[in-house]
């Protein structure tokens, strides 16, 4: 029996493209927060980034910054 060509579909959440990391600009947009409190909380360790090479120069991953943020919404620290 001759077997029909389907298209492949991502089999698991990890084939599934990466969205860009976001800026500082973009992670303050999505909270809804000044630039400086994304710096601030940056700072303090209390917000997830991803350090590059340099002396100031972070990214952050949108799927970490949006767990973040509901685990804090959802503990009742807003």
């Amino acid at each position: 029996m001759k077997s029909i060509d389907t298209p492949e579909t991502p089999s698991s959440p990890a084939a599934a493209p990466r969205q860009p990391l976001w800026t500082s600009q973009d992670v303050a947009d999505f909270l809804q927060v000044s630039l400086r409190w994304v710096e601030k909380q940056r700072a303090l360790g209390t917000l997830p980034c991803v350090p590059l090479p340099g002396r100031r120069l972070v990214r952050y991953d949108p799927e970490r910054v949006r767990a973040w943020a509901l685990q804090r919404a959802t503990s009742g620290r807003g």
